[in-house]
């Protein structure tokens, strides 16, 4: 977000999308409008602005159940208001090849960037073992944990972490987060950010 704050400073519009299009293991959230949303808090917006053809937060979708009741006021936002707010026309899918709001290109793209991922990324980072590779570094770490996330690769993230050697390293671990910690705990990830690293590695802000 530091690259956000700065743009806003120097009067900037700063575009933010999820970097589908070359590496769809990225994909986290899948449309837009809660992305905006998680960055909008992240920056500590004062406004956000959504076009929609709809009249705000429905129980259900509309345009499908008649019995569906407005929302006129969502105090607090919890993982719950997200699938509310999603609705089933996104087409999200794992891999973002159904989302309604990508164009044949895109989502033309979104396949190359798989094919690549499977075909040229994973075979290269097959041999890279942060164990031996990435041992010692010059630059503080900080580290999000997912108590949920697969054994398979937590335990080796965390052999890593006891054996790196860094000038300044934390571990922030979450019982109820897995592979995704920054969107699955996104207000204590604000937190983190603010009340933490932000301090430790800007003292001077």
């Amino acid at each position: 977000m530091n690259a956000a704050s700065v743009c806003r400073r120097l009067g900037e519009n700063a575009v933010v999308n999820e970097n589908d299009a070359v590496a769809t293991d990225e994909i986290k959230v899948g449309e837009n409008d809660s992305l905006s949303a998680m960055v909008s808090n992240l920056i500590e917006a004062d406004l956000l602005v959504l076009l929609t053809d709809l009249d705000g937060l429905y129980t259900q979708d509309p345009s499908e159940d008649p019995t569906a009741q407005f929302i006129p006021c969502v105090p607090h936002i919890e993982p719950a208001t997200f699938e509310l707010a999603r609705g089933s026309k996104s087409g999200l899918d794992q891999f973002g090849l159904l989302g309604t709001e990508y164009t044949l290109v895109e989502k033309v793209n979104v396949l190359r960037g798989l094919i690549d991922m499977f075909t040229v990324m994973y075979p290269q980072l097959q041999g890279l073992d942060f164990r031996r590779d990435a041992a010692h570094l010059e630059v503080p770490v900080y580290m999000l944990d997912g108590q949920a996330e697969l054994a398979a690769r937590r335990d080796l993230a965390l052999k890593w972490f006891a054996l790196l050697d860094a000038p300044q390293k934390r571990m922030f671990s979450f019982e109820n987060a897995a592979h995704a910690v920054a969107f699955e705990e996104y207000e204590a990830f604000h937190r983190i950010l603010l009340d933490t690293i932000l301090p430790e590695t800007y003292p001077a802000r």
